[in-house]
């Protein structure tokens, strides 16, 4: 499944998410709802505005606000499965919803979290890695996978060559994340490591 890593704060992740919606049709869904509430659908970069959340990392897991993005040129809506909780496990909590389909393109959101500003990630199953790896239910064969490619390719393109400012290893930095790290802000990245980058 390849993965772009990116350091973005709030108004990079917001301007990052504009550009996806010029795609016709595109939403932006919640990959797993909030315990005991339905999925959430955005639309448009201004419903996502307003979760005072994002660009933040209360736990500095880089896994604040997870994202899925999703466009009927590329598969109908896909499927949402309701998750029964053990009873205790989540005091007071019975359910919540998540979605599922092998076409789907997941940003997970990293943000600030104490004087740190962790990495976020935009990933996809490839076709090859779909149709080997994902399970049936996930339904490789309803993809549009020309479509997928054209897609996955332009929001790479977008913020690896376009709105990236900076890079460290394996990583590119955007405007305003650069601007929190000169100001002080930490960058670090919890899945190798946790390892920390300065830009010189």
């Amino acid at each position: 499944m390849p993965w772009v890593r990116f350091f973005a704060a709030r108004q990079d992740l917001l301007d990052f998410l504009a550009f996806a919606f010029a795609e016709p049709g595109l939403q932006v869904l919640e990959v797993h709802s909030e315990f005991d509430r339905e999925l959430r659908r955005f639309s448009d970069q201004g419903a996502l505005a307003a979760l005072p959340a994002l660009g933040l990392d209360p736990h500095g897991d880089g896994f604040a606000l997870q994202f899925a993005l999703w466009t009927p040129a590329v598969m109908k809506l896909p499927q949402v499965r309701r998750i029964e909780l053990k009873p205790g496990a989540v005091p007071g909590r019975t359910f919540r919803f998540t979605i599922e389909s092998a076409g789907l393109i997941v940003l997970q959101c990293g943000g600030r979290h104490d004087g740190i500003l962790t990495t976020s990630k935009l990933g996809w199953f490839t076709e090859a890695g779909a149709r080997k790896r994902a399970a049936d239910a996930l339904r490789p064969d309803v993809v549009d996978w020309t479509e997928h490619r054209r897609l996955t390719s332009r929001l790479r393109y977008h913020l690896t060559e376009r709105v990236a400012v900076a890079r460290v290893p394996s990583r590119v930095i955007l405007a305003e994340a650069l601007q929190l790290h000169r100001a002080g802000v930490v960058l670090k990245d919890h899945a190798r490591g946790p390892e920390t980058f300065t830009v010189h």
